[in-house]
């Protein structure tokens, strides 16, 4: 790889940031008094607060059946950025509680948007050997923001009045400027160019990408680059003569589980629990006893933890293969959340008097959230992303990313209900789903590690095409790949 491909990987990752500041200002956000009086809130518009956010991101990610292939790549989350500076600027001027519930609508429809293409970019760009530290990058990208926010959150919370609050929400402002001023420098997935018809602009960055030099009109076959390009080529084709419209799609039984697996990882991976631990970890803490202070620099904590969850583990992702990464991740959740559970019990049944089962629980907490962010959400835009064909690949991550807002409506809105009213049963909830879940995991999840984006559909038993087949074209003056059509 050189210097030019692995900024242009950092720059896709940054959009990572999208997600993990704008999600996690609620977990500071409601300790500051200001804040919950100035709109009046109480739980159940707290959950509707988070709950229109995620839904409106559900709504983001489902527009990338048709943005990415219809716009491509980088204009897409250029109009996400755009979106999103809308959004943050309603919640910022909030005068009143409706106002600042569409300003996170809009926000998270931006939200939405980015953090489901922008994996698609950085994976079309990366080679085969490197796409699971993009994954983890990602993932860094997620865990880093959401442990800036907290400690700006912790630093903003001495500031009197609301000013605190409207800063901690202008600050969304700048990954979206940031990333919106990038991606005009950056240059559009080969791939999408190929898929479109623009043959000699894709052969031309693919150059640019394998460290190629200057332009020039001649192209010789030999070079890595063009025999990459001849492949993408050809596993358009093939793709092509079976994905003319989603009916011929369903009907495939090797896409048929592709979906099925990226929807089933996003499913269960929301029934981790980390949402509540995450987004709620406040209200967790002064439910445990904890002072609103001490809860603040309790997230600040958790904010390191899931940081060095990712420094630790997410960069394996390509040396030990997805499989055994994401069945080790279960295993260690499983008995991390029995931890959570057993000591909040015990907790309960001493009159909530023995504060040294709430470090059992906070011990849980951060082991769940390292071991969290160490695997899943590096494995969750780096599988998706794999294991789909180039003209359908934007559409199963948006697939993915739709469930996994939906879920999170769900999860936001009761939360704050289920942890006053059930406590610790609510996250035995989460407990038994992941002990279905590793069991799903070892048994239908295939390992896509080191292979080429055109060579994974032979682990579903699709027939996969080889640069031999176009060899020899004359690829500048091509005509013969016609843009594509938008599945009808």
């Amino acid at each position: 790889m050189i210097r030019y491909q692995v900024l242009c990987i950092l720059l896709a990752c940054f959009g990572a940031t999208f997600y993990g500041y704008d999600t996690s200002i609620t977990a500071s956000v409601l300790a500051y008094n200001s804040f919950i009086q100035y709109f009046e809130l109480n739980n159940d518009t707290i959950g509707a607060m988070n709950s229109a956010y995620q839904a409106a991101a559900a709504l983001g990610a489902l527009s990338n059946f048709y943005l990415p292939n219809r716009l491509g790549r980088l204009r897409t989350i250029i109009l996400g950025c755009t979106i999103s500076v809308i959004g943050v600027t309603l919640q910022t001027s909030a005068q009143n509680y409706p106002m600042f519930v569409v300003g996170r609508t809009i926000g998270g429809i931006a939200c939405g948007i980015v953090f489901s293409v922008c994996p698609v970019y950085a994976n079309e760009i990366s080679p085969a050997y490197f796409r699971g530290r993009v994954g983890a990058l990602y993932a860094l990208n997620i865990t880093a923001s959401f442990l800036i926010t907290q400690c700006v959150g912790l630093g903003l919370y001495f500031i009197k009045g609301n000013t605190s609050w409207r800063l901690l929400f202008a600050l969304q402002l700048i990954p979206a400027l940031s990333l919106a001023i990038f991606s005009i420098r950056m240059p559009e997935s080969p791939r999408f160019l190929a898929l479109v018809g623009r043959d000699k602009e894709a052969l031309e960055i693919l150059r640019q990408l394998h460290g190629g030099g200057k332009e020039t009109a001649e192209y010789n076959e030999s070079d890595s680059y063009y025999q990459e390009f001849l492949e993408i080529r050809a596993q358009i084709e093939e793709d092509r003569s079976y994905t003319r419209s989603w009916r011929t799609i369903i009907s495939k039984s090797s896409y048929l589980r592709r979906f099925a697996l990226i929807i089933g990882f996003f499913f269960f991976q929301q029934f981790t629990g980390i949402i509540p631990l995450a987004a709620y970890q406040v209200i967790i803490y002064q439910m445990l006893g904890v002072r609103a202070v001490t809860s603040l620099i309790l997230t600040v904590v958790y904010g390191i933890a899931t940081t060095l969850g990712v420094i630790t583990c997410g960069f394996w992702l390509d040396k030990v293969g997805r499989r055994p990464a994401l069945l080790a991740c279960y295993a260690g959740m499983i008995p991390s959340m029995g931890l959570i559970v057993g000591f909040w019990i015990g907790f309960e049944k001493s009159g909530n008097q023995n504060l040294g089962l709430v470090k059992g629980v906070l011990v849980g907490i951060y082991l769940v959230a390292f071991i969290f962010s160490g695997v899943m959400n590096a494995f969750g835009p780096t599988y998706a992303s794999e294991i789909m064909p180039t003209e359908i690949r934007a559409a199963g991550l948006a697939a993915g990313y739709f469930v996994f807002n939906a879920l999170a409506v769900l999860i936001s809105q009761i939360t704050p209900t289920a942890i006053a009213s059930i406590s610790w049963r609510y996250f035995l909830i989460f407990l038994i789903m992941d002990c279905i879940f590793i069991v799903i995991a070892y048994l239908f999840y295939p390992e896509t590690r080191n292979l080429a984006l055109e060579h994974i559909g032979k682990a579903f038993g699709d027939k996969v095409a080889t640069a031999q087949q176009l060899s020899g074209e004359s690829i500048v003056v091509s005509t013969s790949l016609q843009p594509s059509k938008l599945i009808d």
